[in-house]
C-alpha cells in the first residue's frame, strides 16, 4: 500500500490496478471514498484501459483477427510498478507483455499520476505509444466511487449534483450494456439534481460533456462532498451499485465508452476510441476536490 499525506488529506493506492482506496480529509475526520464492501461493489476507483464499458459479446476484431476482451479491460486488474514516488505524489506504471498483446494487439505504456494539493487530489493518465509504424486505439477512463452519505443520521436523497456549466447536456441513452445513439436525449443540469434511484434508471446515467466541466455531489445543508473537474474527458458516467440502497456514487470521466448496438466490432472504428499516432502520447488530468 501506498499513502501519500498532507494537512488537509490522505490518500493511499495499492499496486493492483494503480487503484485509488482511500481518501480521507484530517480536516473533516472523514473519508470520501467507497470503502470496497463487495456486498454491493468491491472496487473503489479503478482505472478503465484499453475499453470503457462492454463490448459487443466481449470481442472485437482487429486487421481482421477476432479478440476477446472483458468489460472495462484489463487495467484494472494488473499489477503496476511504482516507477516515482514521494511525500505528496506517486507515479504507477503498467506496460504491455505478452499476456496483454494475446487480448489486446498493441504496445502501449500506461502511466498514473496522483499528486495531491492542498484538499485535492490530481489525477493524470498517460498513454504513450512506444511502436515506430503501428497506430495505438484505446478507451481510458475513472471510476472513482464516492460515499454517500457521508455521516450518520443522513440519506442519499440529502445529497445533490451540480454541473459547471450549468446548461442542458445530451444524454447518451443504455440499452444496458449498449448504447443508443438512435434516441436523442436531453438531461437538465441547469439546477441542482437531488438524488434518487430513478437517475440509474437504466444502469448507468451518460453524459456527453464540454471540453472544460466539473460536478459535484454535495450536502447543501453541510456543504460536505465532493467535486470531480476535468478537461478533455468527452464523456461522464454516474453509477451505483444498488439504487435503493445507495451507498455510494460514482462520478466517472471518460475518454471511450461501450459499443453501440450497431457497433461493426472493428476496434479501428469503436465509437469514443482514441488513435494516438507511433511514438506519442496523450494525456488527460481530472481533479478530485474534498468540500
Amino acid at each position: 500500500m501506498i499513502t501519500l499525506e498532507n494537512a488537509f488529506i490522505k490518500a493511499q493506492f495499492q499496486e493492483k490496478g494503480a487503484e485509488l482506496i482511500s481518501l480521507y480529509s484530517l480536516s473533516h475526520q472523514l473519508e470520501y471514498l467507497w470503502s470496497g464492501d463487495s456486498q454491493y461493489w468491491g472496487r473503489h476507483a479503478p482505472v478503465l484501459f484499453p475499453v470503457v464499458g462492454r463490448l459487443k459479446d466481449d470481442t472485437y476484431t482487429y486487421q481482421g483477427k477476432e479478440y476477446s476482451l472483458g468489460q472495462h479491460g484489463f487495467a484494472r486488474d494488473k499489477e503496476f510498478t511504482v516507477v516515482e514516488k514521494s511525500a505528496h505524489h506517486v507515479v504507477f506504471q503498467l506496460t504491455s507483455s505478452p499476456e496483454t498483446l494475446a487480448v489486446y494487439p498493441f504496445a502501449f505504456v500506461l502511466r498514473i499520476r496522483y499528486q495531491l494539493l492542498a484538499a485535492q487530489l490530481t489525477v493524470t493518465y498517460e498513454v504513450v505509444n512506444p511502436s515506430k509504424k503501428q497506430a495505438l486505439v484505446f478507451g481510458l477512463g475513472a471510476h472513482p466511487a464516492f460515499r454517500v452519505p457521508l455521516k450518520a443520521g443522513e440519506t442519499f436523497r440529502d445529497y445533490q449534483l451540480t454541473a459547471k456549466p450549468q446548461e442542458t447536456y445530451q444524454q447518451l441513452a443504455l440499452v444496458a450494456p449498449y448504447l443508443d445513439l438512435e434516441q436523442a436525449r436531453t438531461f437538465d443540469f441547469t439546477q441542482p439534481v437531488s438524488l434518487a434511484s430513478e437517475l440509474f434508471a437504466e444502469d448507468t446515467l451518460i453524459l456527453a460533456t464540454p471540453e472544460k466541466t466539473a460536478f459535484t455531489l454535495v450536502n447543501p445543508k453541510t456543504h460536505l462532498g465532493v467535486e470531480v473537474a476535468f478537461e478533455g474527458f468527452p464523456f461522464t458516467g454516474f453509477w451505483t451499485a444498488n439504487p435503493e440502497k445507495m451507498p455510494f456514487v460514482c462520478i466517472e470521466p471518460w475518454c471511450g465508452i461501450a459499443d453501440t448496438l450497431d457497433a461493426s466490432g472493428d476496434f479501428s472504428e469503436k465509437f469514443g476510441n482514441n488513435i494516438l499516432e507511433p511514438e506519442k502520447d496523450f494525456q488527460r488530468s481530472f481533479t478530485i476536490g474534498i468540500l
